[in-house]
Order: structure tokens, then C-alpha cells, then sequence
């Protein structure tokens, strides 16, 4: 199975060190005959790749932050306070998720452009924290929901108020929940191509999805540049969960009752 899924990644990293006669040899060939790096070079030399990664980064990271706050404070609600349309307005979020990105494209478009809110990083920002900010407050609210409500109860007794109870004892319990949670964003959030394609005009605010799109045109290809542009676009997300993913082994083995 490692193998099958690895496979297209294997071949596009191997494509991406082929020059481009061998790209288009017949028969093809799995290992590059004369490696080399140019594609990587055009890249960064005669393209606006650095800055469509640049962008991504900054939304991308902007997006999850916001993302995990706000689903925090979601999931903890739903979780633990008990008011009337709990349930309607949790599944309503959830609702919310279902509904295709280019349902809601078209109407965003029209409510940011009023509000000037295209071609900005705070508009691309909010669009994309309403696609990860539904799926990551569903899954805190497990986590939260899974975390002994006695844990509260024993803090308040011995002095703590509701926010420290909060901060100090719920937070780090849900840790493996929230930085599983701030993975699925970012994963989210940096593979998403409709709301970027519709909220960006300007050629220096676009981000890496729509990026790699425009070197593919009705007249060629530049294939070489898309292997290389997708490899690199990757990288950032291996590096997150490489970030995070001690934090994650870390909560996954903390405790909260000791004796």
C-alpha cells in the first residue's frame, strides 16, 4: 500500500529531474537518463512561483490559527453548555461543509468585492476558514466530549474559575485533538483552488493551486515546471506535520488523573 501511494509522488519527483526530451521519450523511462535541476531553476528564475508559495504560506497559516480558535471555542461550547438550538446550530456547521465550494463561490465573490475584501490576504484568509473552520470544531467537539467532565468539577472545588479550568486543565488534555485538527486545516486550507481562483484578480496574490494551473495553457504545457512546482508545493506540509507531530505523540500520552 506505501508503495502504490507513493508511487505518483515517487514519479513526479523523478519526472521533475528529467530534462525535457526524456519527458516525452517513447517508451518512457522511470529514472532520468541526465538528471538535472533546471526545472527547479526556471522555477524560481523566470516564474512567480516564490511569490504564489509566499502567499499560500501566509493564508495557509492565517487560516489555521483562525481556524483553531474558532473551533475551540465551538467545540468546547457545544460540548459542555447545555442551550436551546445546541444540536440545530452544530449540525447546521456541519451543513455548511456539505455545500460545494462553487455554490458559494459566486455569492462570496459579490460580498467580499463590497467590502474590498478581493486580492487581500485577510479576505482569502476568512474564505478559506469557513471550509476548515466546520470540519475541525466536528472534531474538537469529540475530543471535548471525551474529556471527563469531573476534571472541571474537581478544579472548581479547589479554587480554579471556569477560564482557568478551561486553560489549564481542558487545553492540554485536547491537545492531540486540536493539533490533529490544525493538520486537517492546513491540509484544507493549502490544497484549496476554488476560492483563491475566485478571490484572486491580481497576478502577485495568487496562491500555489492557482499557480501551478497557469502553467498549463491551451498551447502547451510546461511539464517539467509542473513537477517541479508540485514537489516543492509539498514540502511545506511535510515540514508542518514534522512540526507538530511531536506535540501529537506528546498529548496522546498525557494524563490528567494521577494516583
Amino acid at each position: 500500500m506505501i508503495l502504490i501511494t507513493a508511487f505518483p509522488y515517487l514519479w513526479t519527483f523523478l519526472s521533475s529531474l528529467k530534462p525535457k526530451p526524456e519527458l516525452f521519450a517513447r517508451p518512457p523511462t522511470f529514472l532520468p537518463q541526465n538528471p538535472t535541476l533546471g526545472h527547479y531553476f526556471d522555477l524560481f528564475s523566470i516564474s512567480h512561483f516564490p511569490i504564489f508559495l509566499k502567499n499560500t504560506v501566509i493564508v495557509c497559516l492565517g487560516a489555521v490559527v483562525l481556524s483553531m480558535v474558532l473551533s475551540v471555542m465551538a467545540g468546547y461550547s457545544a460540548a459542555r453548555f447545555r442551550y436551546r438550538g445546541r444540536k440545530v446550530l452544530a449540525y447546521a456547521v456541519l451543513f455548511s461543509y456539505m455545500l460545494p465550494q462553487l455554490l458559494t463561490a459566486i455569492p462570496m465573490f459579490l460580498i467580499f468585492n463590497k467590502l474590498n475584501l478581493v486580492n487581500t490576504y485577510l479576505g482569502l484568509i476568512i474564505a478559506i476558514t469557513t471550509r476548515t473552520c466546520p470540519f475541525t470544531m466536528w472534531l474538537l467537539w469529540g475530543f471535548f466530549k471525551g474529556i471527563p467532565y469531573e476534571l472541571e468539577e474537581c478544579a472548581c472545588i479547589d479554587g480554579a474559575s471556569r477560564f482557568r479550568a478551561f486553560f489549564s486543565i481542558i487545553l492540554p488534555l485536547a491537545l492531540p485533538g486540536i493539533v490533529a485538527a490544525s493538520i486537517f486545516a492546513f491540509a484544507l486550507a493549502w490544497n484549496n483552488y476554488t476560492y483563491p481562483l475566485i478571490l484572486t484578480t491580481s497576478e502577485s496574490m495568487k496562491l500555489v493551486t492557482v499557480g501551478l494551473a497557469r502553467f498549463a495553457s491551451s498551447r502547451a504545457t510546461q511539464w517539467g515546471m509542473v513537477h517541479a512546482g508540485t514537489i516543492i508545493a509539498t514540502l511545506p506540509g511535510l515540514f508542518f506535520f514534522w512540526l507538530v507531530q511531536k506535540k501529537l505523540i506528546q498529548g496522546w500520552g498525557a494524563g490528567g488523573v494521577k494516583g
